[in-house]
């Protein structure tokens, strides 16, 4: 009993830790392309990559969202149903966090990896 306290207590800071994220890059419903990496690292450094969450530092769950090496771990090119594109989606565990403009952020992130296959420049 008391592990999964422990558990749920370090699951739910973590969850506050994640809620300061900054709103950044995307800001409207266009989108620029081609949707590169680089176009959108300033989204994932701002939503993912940040101190107690998907930052090098914390890794949450084991995922290093701060460089393209990590983020593309998380990414299947030319797949509807990479685990990232799922994570943000609707009822996805990371959906919450999208801020702002999150069916504009999500179709970003699907255009990245399905029509543009993880193009990093």
């Amino acid at each position: 009993m008391k592990k999964i306290l422990c558990g749920l207590l370090v699951m739910l800071l973590g969850v506050a830790a994640c809620s300061d994220r900054q709103d950044v890059h995307i800001t409207g419903p266009e989108i620029q392309t081609p949707v590169t990496y680089q176009y959108l690292k300033p989204f994932f450094d701002g939503k993912c990559a940040t101190s107690g969450c998907h930052d090098a530092a914390t890794a949450a769950a084991g995922y290093d969202m701060s460089t393209y090496a990590g983020v593309i771990t998380r990414a299947s090119a030319d797949n509807e149903s990479s685990p990232l594109l799922v994570k943000v989606q609707s009822g996805g565990s990371m959906n919450e966090f999208l801020g702002d403009y999150p069916d504009t952020r999500i179709e970003a992130i699907r255009q990245w990896i399905v029509d543009y296959d993880l193009q990093e420049n």
